[in-house]
């Protein structure tokens, strides 16, 4: 493949070019099969690079958490007697609990009152469930507080080598190139601030928009993100199409839309392709 033919796909991936020039690279992309091939090449190698630094900040954080349990393990001994005198505690209240009687017999020569006709216990009818029969409680509703627990425990900014700004010595940055290093260095606030200065091709830009909608989950107001991953998911024209998917799921969990919530995730769950399934599944069974 020529040079020029790399370092136009670098762009595109780096969300670099103009409006016009994407329509081109992308009609080129579905036209031609061996520059598609290099294309998606392209695209899952950054996945994976992705994926492999994903991996490795887990297995550092992994680490940590064991240098910390080590160093916490002097404290293990008083966590056990403490454990030990609670359950002691709750089997001498099960123990009193058993000892108090429900009702205090009547004395012996106490005439029997029958209950009137009416309050006694009606049999139920053929075919009717017995109402002693445990039933499947309705799935109880989330408040905001359990849903904030949620969002936060599941969120993070999508953040790939495709969007690290690139470094130009001395050079003063592009306004989408200052956009995106706010955004890489979670100046989230000031990202947003400045996408409003950004040139009109760069504002319609779904790769660009994508991280707009990313700041504005960071700095909690999904409200806004919405419209925007609905929409560059319509478009399907953005790289980060599987982070706005999942990250559109949890800006609906955290509005209190449930049903759209469990719709888009039940989508990522039957996604094979998604790096997000196992997650989707996860959140599923908590909100279901």
């Amino acid at each position: 493949m020529e040079e020029q033919d790399q370092d136009w796909i670098e762009r595109y991936f780096r969300g670099e070019l103009p409006t016009a020039e994407q329509a081109a690279f992308e009609r080129r992309a579905a036209t031609d099969a061996a520059f598609g091939a290099e294309v998606e090449l392209h695209r899952k190698a950054l996945q994976a690079i992705g994926l492999l630094e994903k991996e490795v900040v887990l297995r550092q954080l992994a680490q940590k958490g064991r240098e910390l349990d080590a160093q916490r393990r002097p404290g293990v001994r008083w966590l056990w007697l403490g454990s030990a005198l609670l359950l002691l505690l709750a089997i001498w209240g099960w123990w009193r609990w058993g000892q108090t009687p429900v009702s205090q017999p009547l004395p012996p020569d106490s005439p029997r009152v029958d209950p009137p006709p009416d309050t006694l216990p009606l049999k139920p009818a053929p075919g009717t469930p017995n109402s002693t029969t445990p039933q499947n409680p309705p799935p109880v509703a989330l408040d905001r507080a359990a849903r904030e627990r949620l969002f936060a425990a599941n969120f993070s900014p999508h953040k790939d080598p495709s969007l690290e700004p690139s470094l130009r010595g001395g050079a003063q940055p592009a306004p989408a190139e200052q956009f995106q290093q706010h955004y890489w260095e979670g100046r989230y606030g000031e990202a947003l601030a400045l996408f409003d200065s950004l040139p009109p091709a760069a504002q319609t830009n779904d790769n660009l928009l994508f991280v707009r909608a990313e700041c504005w989950l960071a700095t909690g107001q999904a409200a806004l993100a919405v419209p925007v991953l609905e929409q560059i998911l319509r478009n399907d024209r953005t790289r980060y199409m599987d982070a706005a998917a999942w990250h559109l799921a949890l800006a609906y969990l955290r509005l209190g839309r449930l049903d759209a919530a469990r719709a888009q995730l039940q989508h990522l769950r039957r996604n094979p392709a998604s790096p997000w399934r196992n997650q989707a599944a996860a959140l599923l069974r908590r909100i279901s």
